[in-house]
């Protein structure tokens, strides 16, 4: 875990002309430094990113890659992936949760549907 000491974001260049990517979606430019590090990290992140809720002394699990470009050297971050997603934590695993018990309640309401019987069914209950 990385200690944010300095974090920006950054949506439009020097020009003042919005960062798109290669699908004109808009996206952030993220410069970060971390304890233990004196180095300026870059990386990227979108609007729904959970990155975009990070703030200067937050603890984060980043992973940290050296680019070397005509002959200095720069730094990338971005979340580390598992299993081929990014990890975001006990906040998705409360989210799961959260999905299978909506998933169980559908299950049921679409089993109580087949108990009904068509004597139980009156010409009152008809909509039209």
């Amino acid at each position: 875990m990385n200690k944010i000491k300095y974090l920006k974001f950054e949506d439009v260049n020097r020009d003042g002309k919005p960062y798109l990517d290669k699908n004109q979606r808009p996206f952030y430019r993220v410069s970060m430094k971390v304890e233990n590090n004196d180095n300026y990290l870059s990386g990227f992140a979108y609007s729904t990113d959970a990155m975009r809720k990070w703030k200067v002394g937050d603890e984060v699990d980043i992973e940290i890659t050296p680019k070397d470009i005509n002959g200095k050297t720069y730094y990338n971050f971005k979340p580390p992936r598992t299993a081929g997603a990014f990890n975001f934590g006990p906040r998705m695993v409360l989210l799961e949760d959260r999905v299978k018990k909506i998933e169980e309640w559908i299950t049921a309401q679409e089993m109580d549907k087949d108990e009904i019987k068509a004597e139980d069914i009156f010409p009152s209950d008809m909509p039209f």
